[in-house]
């Protein structure tokens, strides 16, 4: 019922510079709204993705979507890299690159802003030539490439030897502990120190209190996400803090369940309404 009424939209959380405080990119994340106006989660339509037709159906809503938010902030002059999720379906589609080039050309928005992240058992499976095959095409036309969730999965040395990888994302599992665990500290300090040497960028994911931005920042990865600098919002609460300069003041940190901000009605991606407030 979401894919066919068009009720699915992107929600956008920050990427923080943590040697500056600015927002530098943002990560587009699946909501949903239900029959009764009701926002949802990924997890509420996760048969879906099991169906390759549907799962390329929302992407190709999340992408539009997506790509139309950044042709508004490129029109004021906010040229904000933004990454989506690829499904196992869409890097096994022969068709990926014209379904991505369409929309960017559609709405003139250059490819190194856009990225696309891809979980650690892209390899794994039967169709990992084709997969190779979507994923040079993108990079070689600019789009940059992450690889999420690094460290979780079996093949991540793999993919760096193989992929066309940009950023490794780092797994919120290390991140938890990490201002009091010296074993996740060790691993993320390996992690930090393997990309460096391989000349990628690093992404701490599930940043949520300011002694694990310390520690992540010690150990040289710079840049963060998490809800010490944001929730998941509208595409116009983004805006606000950008067209502000985009300073990503760190927030109280939300207690577990807590409600995201609420639907953008106007669905246009420069209305400033409302707060950023998490609480």
């Amino acid at each position: 019922m979401a894919v066919q009424h068009g009720r699915i939209m992107p929600y956008y959380q920050p990427k923080v510079d943590l040697r500056t405080g600015r927002i530098v990119g943002a990560e587009a994340l699946l909501r949903w709204f239900d029959a009764g106006d009701v926002l949802r989660y990924p997890a509420d339509m996760q048969p879906a993705f099991a169906t390759p037709v549907l799962a390329m159906r929302i992407f190709d809503l999340m992408l539009a979507a997506v790509v139309k938010d950044m042709q508004r902030w490129l029109s004021v002059g906010l040229p904000l890299p933004v990454s989506i999720n690829l499904s196992h379906a869409d890097m096994c589609d022969p068709d990926l690159l014209r379904r991505v080039f369409a929309q960017l050309d559609a709405h003139s928005v250059p490819p190194h802003l856009l990225e696309v992240e891809i979980t650690e058992d892209a390899s794994l499976h039967r169709s990992a030539e084709i997969i190779g095959r979507n994923l040079k095409g993108l990079a070689e036309a600019g789009v940059r490439i992450s690889l999420d969730d690094f460290g979780t999965g079996y093949a991540s040395l793999t993919h760096l030897k193989s992929l066309p990888i940009d950023y490794l994302k780092l797994d919120r599992s290390f991140i938890r502990d990490i201002a009091r665990n010296e074993d996740d500290q060790a691993i993320v300090g390996s992690m930090i120190a393997l990309a460096r040497a391989l000349r990628l960028d690093v992404v701490a994911e599930g940043v949520e209190h300011a002694d694990q931005a310390d520690r992540v920042l010690d150990l040289g990865c710079e840049i963060v996400q998490g809800f010490l600098y944001g929730r998941a919002v509208p595409a116009s609460h983004l805006t606000q803090r950008l067209m502000l300069g985009g300073q990503a003041e760190a927030q109280v940190s939300p207690r577990e369940g807590a409600p995201e901000i609420g639907p953008d009605r106007s669905r246009h991606g420069l209305a400033i309404v409302g707060t950023i407030g998490l609480r």
